[in-house]
């Protein structure tokens, strides 16, 4: 699986130590062996990434494990995100989110949102749902407590372009676990009522929200582990401007920018091209036509 699961804190939750999962649980005592599971042995974990891909996977940076966790969950305010791209030739429906964590009561709910892009960080929400206890798997760690793995049913239609999933627990403690090589963008969190003293009230880099609590980590160092599994469609380059007419190719371009976040380089690579003259050459045959 590549992933390393912990239970999560059992501290008191007004300290900053509620921001770090396992490095809280040593201190208090409280371990979680690599890949250990109630009534199993280590390859539960496997079994368990089985149970996240019964549908294709779309997307999976599920390894390299930072070996720790950070908080995301609505009672504190806390909520973290990670960034994928949905390539130029393919439109996704997805339906199953995967993110490998630790917590330690059971959650009464998870919440999940997929944002668009805005300069790097999440913008403008396209999807969200909030998920009942039930209603996903959170599989089982040591003596019978919930192990914080999460695997959540979900129904989004995304076409071509950049996003960004975030997932918050609700009901309990949840630390989202950390991956030490970056794809894309670097994760982001934030905590707008500054609970936690990061002065990460807006999304801001992870990496540099937790270095302002004396953690080593240099910035834009840090991605999540998750997997996105579902459904995938052929689709071609969608333009927003009418060909033939005058103002179709600044239609489109203008469209293009503000999907990402004014930057035509990440809208050449979403959409496949080698470079912004190769789509603007695109764009200009398809204005034409």
């Amino acid at each position: 699986m590549g992933f390393t699961p912990r239970l999560s804190l059992v501290a008191a939750a007004t300290t900053a130590a509620v921001l770090l999962g396992s490095t809280a649980l040593a201190a208090a005592g409280v371990t979680h062996p690599p890949n250990a599971r109630a009534g199993a042995g280590a390859g539960a974990g496997a079994s368990l990434a089985a149970t996240a891909s019964l549908a294709p996977t779309l997307y999976d940076q599920n390894d390299n494990d930072g070996g720790d966790g950070f908080t995301s969950m609505s009672e504190f305010d806390t909520q973290a995100a990670d960034d994928f791209v949905v390539p130029a030739t393919e439109a996704w429906h997805v339906t199953s989110v995967f993110a490998p964590g630790s917590d330690l009561l059971n959650l009464s709910s998870v919440t999940v949102t997929i944002y668009g892009d805005s300069s790097g960080a999440p913008g403008a929400q396209v999807y969200t749902v909030t998920v009942p206890s039930g209603s996903f798997t959170d599989d089982l760690g040591l003596f019978g407590y919930p192990g914080g793995n999460l695997t959540i049913p979900i129904d989004a239609t995304l076409p071509p372009g950049h996003y960004w999933l975030s997932v918050q627990g609700d009901g309990s403690y949840w630390f989202w676990e950390i991956r030490g090589v970056v794809s894309n963008h670097p994760a982001m969190w934030q905590n707008p009522d500054d609970e936690f003293a990061t002065g990460c009230t807006s999304w801001g880099d992870m990496a540099n929200c937790f270095g302002a609590l004396g953690k080593p980590y240099s910035p834009n160092t840090l991605d999540l582990m998750f997997t996105l599994s579902g459904t995938s469609a052929p689709v071609g380059p969608t333009y927003a401007g009418t060909p033939g007419r005058a103002n179709c190719v600044g239609t489109t371009v203008s469209a293009l920018s503000n999907a990402y976040g004014g930057d035509l380089s990440a809208a050449a690579r979403a959409l496949g091209f080698a470079s912004v003259k190769a789509l603007m050459l695109d764009i200009k045959r398809y204005c034409a036509s």
